[in-house]
């Protein structure tokens, strides 16, 4: 059987803010599903956007032009791009309309920008205070309350034109170690995950919210072994059969190295397809993509991959290039950065935020009332 052209199912990193000549070929040569873009891609408006357009013709149309823009540590757009606060802010409000409003707003930048794809909003329970990588880009530390909140910013994200991707299933909240670093280990029971971990992406599926991506974290009451990405009783027996997801499955970066003891990057790659992945994100650079793309291609050839799992994977993406959002019109990049139109939201959210504080504080103070540990800055550079 011919091989199908399996650098669809990558979205590949860029090395620099410019494609120069040879990075072009080589860009041409992959021809992966997208690419994502992070801070090192990022000089200013003019130049990412002028990066989109050219990414774009090189791609063509059905390439998912993609970055992490959540707000507060994660936000590969900044000033003269408005900067979010992180979304615990938004979380602790407790209005989806004002969720909408953000989603929405942000999801105007970055649309005009270029992008299609934000890989937002985080659907992770808020759950451990040790936790050194999710903490405030959670919503909340209730599950209802992530699942109306982060939905509703997903909502505004498409009011904007942009598709959304909720991550990292089955939830990342409840870690203490940072699965860029090393593997994290979540040993709730079936019932704890079902009730706390699970729920947001339950309500997710109900919403039909395109994609989603996976963590790379053991559960060790779902699968004792693997990491929810490579794990096919998770993504395939859980995500896909028991939860009913139909859409389209992306992984967490594969240079993580909280994959480093299952594989080279070219091995788990083509792991990440047979566990049910649809996307996999080489996000360090074009030479990962590429690293990444060849693997699939070498289990092509020696059988290592399924092809009923590989035409699904085909089959979800182009019911995504349908699903994309339709007749919004995308604002001039320039135009829309003067006009600061985001300003009175901010400050709405800044008001919002001030009246809390001393009910926070007060709360703190009472016996019993708890503190949370400071959360440190996002520990990468270019990862989600």
């Amino acid at each position: 059987m011919a091989s199908p052209r399996l650098s669809r199912l990558v979205v590949t990193g860029l090395d620099g803010p410019r494609l120069d000549a040879r990075s072009r070929r080589r860009l041409e040569r992959l021809a992966p599903g997208g690419v994502i873009l992070f801070r090192r891609n990022v000089v200013d408006p003019e130049q990412v956007r002028a990066l989109t357009r050219e990414v774009r013709a090189i791609l063509g149309p059905r390439a998912i032009v993609s970055l992490d823009q959540e707000g507060g540590r994660v936000q590969r757009l900044r000033a003269p791009f408005a900067e979010w606060p992180p979304m615990r802010r938004i979380g602790a409000a407790g209005s989806p309309a004002l969720a909408r409003e953000v989603g929405r707003a942000l999801g105007r930048e970055v649309a005009a920008a270029g992008f299609d794809c934000d890989f937002a909003p985080v659907l992770d329970v808020d759950s451990n205070p040790a936790n050194p990588v999710i903490g405030d880009r959670s919503f909340h530390s209730e599950p209802a309350a992530v699942a109306r909140t982060a939905l509703a910013f997903a909502a505004g994200l498409r009011d904007a034109g942009l598709l959304a991707c909720g991550k990292h299933f089955p939830g990342h909240g409840d870690t203490a170690v940072d699965s860029h670093h090393a593997l994290p280990v979540v040993r709730r029971s079936l019932r704890s995950l079902e009730r706390l971990e699970l729920a947001p992406f339950r309500a997710a599926i109900r919403a039909r919210l395109p994609m989603l991506m996976t963590a790379h974290v053991v559960y060790t009451a779902l699968d004792r072994g693997r990491p929810a990405t490579l794990s096919p009783a998770i993504l395939r027996g859980l995500l896909r059969e028991r939860m009913g997801f139909r859409g389209v499955l992306a992984t967490d970066d594969l240079g993580m190295h909280a994959l480093d003891a299952f594989g080279s990057r070219a091995d788990v790659g083509a792991a990440a397809v047979s566990a049910g992945c649809d996307l996999l994100l080489a996000c360090g650079s074009l030479e990962l993509g590429e690293e990444v793309a060849a693997g699939l291609e070498a289990a092509w050839r020696r059988g290592a991959l399924d092809p009923g799992h590989v035409a699904e994977a085909f089959a979800r993406l182009d019911a995504l290039h349908r699903e994309r959002p339709r007749g919004v019109r995308r604002p001039a990049l320039g135009p829309l950065l003067r006009r600061a139109e985001w300003q009175p939201l901010l400050a709405r959210l800044e008001r919002i935020e001030a009246r809390r504080r001393p009910r926070a504080r007060a709360s703190r103070s009472r016996p019993g009332g708890g503190s949370r540990a400071a959360k440190p800055r996002d520990p990468t550079a270019f990862r989600a």
